[in-house]
């Protein structure tokens, strides 16, 4: 494979063995608290309210950042759909008289 990509193996094993940034481990704690969030809430949250959430537990991130990792992880919420009267009760009946 090194000789595919043209490396060095002891370029390819360094790499391998780095220790992720805080930056990259904050993200994967990110990533894991908007996937329980999102199961939590039974996929009905969009990212306006896990943001709320998240802010609410003290985990500071913008409404675009939870979009885009939910957007990553295809992660979409359930919108409840609107009620939607299917008949019209008043179209046959005739007023009674008192």
């Amino acid at each position: 494979m090194c000789r595919i990509f043209q490396i060095h193996k002891s370029s390819f094993f360094r790499w391998r063995k780095r220790i992720p940034t805080a930056g990259a481990q904050r993200k994967t704690f990110v990533i894991n608290e908007i996937i329980r969030i999102y199961q939590w809430s039974q996929c009905r949250y969009g990212s306006p309210r896990i943001a709320k959430e998240l802010d609410t537990i003290g985990i500071k991130v913008s409404r675009k950042f939870v979009g885009e990792i939910m957007k990553e992880n295809h992660l979409s919420s359930i919108a409840k759909s609107k009620y939607k009267r299917t008949t019209n009760s008043f179209l046959n009946s005739k007023v009674v008289e008192n």
